[in-house]
């Protein structure tokens, strides 16, 4: 009577640690059954095996880097990160930021623009600001930030500056209003774009 061929093997992981001995079983078992050539077989299952364990390790990774990617940001302060309003990008940025000024709210933020001071009831009030133009390169006003300068020097009106600061509400020309407290602030010597487009 001719024995049926059978595999008794371990998880597919630990398999061809013990390649040799897992050859000569094969091999003595397929000789049993009748087969001349159990090599084919024996490849293709190697094949197989490792295909499942290379797709095992690959869920695994993707796995664990769901898991420790948000920790890894948490750890690497990104929340501390400065937040740069860039030329090209003023007026989306500017919008984006005052649109949500919770998110924003602790944030240190960097710019550069127009710096004036806005006077009103004997307050000073200053500001860092680009003019905005239409389509029809008509202006269409400013846009900016407030700035709480501290013990700063204000600089002179229409200069160009680079400020940074960290975002907060207080109470100034309006009540709760998003203002820059300044951490430094800068007369640069080239001006950039006096007038961006919405």
């Amino acid at each position: 009577m001719i024995n049926k061929c059978t595999f008794y093997l371990k998880k597919p992981e630990r398999m061809w640690h013990n390649s040799s001995l897992l050859n000569k079983k094969l091999r003595i078992r397929s000789e049993q059954a009748g087969f001349s050539n159990i090599q084919p077989l024996i490849s293709n299952f190697y094949t197989v095996a490792r295909s499942f364990f290379v797709k095992k390790l690959c869920i695994r990774l993707i796995v664990a880097m769901f898991v420790l990617l948000p920790l890894l940001i948490g750890c690497s302060g990104v929340e501390d990160e400065i937040v740069e309003i860039r030329e090209q990008f003023f007026v989306r940025q500017t919008r984006y930021i005052l649109r949500n000024v919770d998110q924003f709210t602790g944030r240190t933020i960097r710019l550069e623009g127009a710096f004036f001071g806005l006077e009103d009831l004997g307050n000073t009030y200053y500001f860092v600001v680009r003019s905005i133009s239409g389509c029809c390169g008509e202006d269409e006003g400013s846009i900016g930030f407030e700035l709480y300068l501290g013990n700063f020097e204000p600089p002179e009106d229409n200069a160009w500056v680079e400020v940074t600061g960290v975002l907060e509400l207080r109470n100034s020309w309006q009540p709760n209003n998003p203002v820059l407290v300044v951490t430094t602030i800068e007369s640069l010597p080239v001006r950039g774009q006096d007038i961006v487009f919405a």
